[in-house]
């Protein structure tokens, strides 16, 4: 955690148990705390490297469902 990020304030951030749920799950998965978990997901989307990812699943399942029809 940068110094510029421990003078912030705390942001409160409601959500519904089962996304709650999920996002423990994800961090925990990778080993981080929720809120860094939601601090990449966040990043991920801002630099573009979620829809690529989702492109690349796209293209993936559509080759394969192409050799396996």
């Amino acid at each position: 955690m940068t110094a510029n990020t421990k003078k912030k304030p705390p942001f409160g951030l409601r959500m519904p148990d089962e996304v709650q749920d999920w996002l423990r799950h994800r961090a925990t998965t990778n080993n981080r705390s929720m809120n860094a978990e939601v601090v990449t997901i966040l990043q991920d989307l801002m630099t573009g490297k979620i829809e690529q990812q989702a492109f690349e699943r796209g293209r993936l399942e559509g080759i394969s469902q192409a050799m396996n029809p």
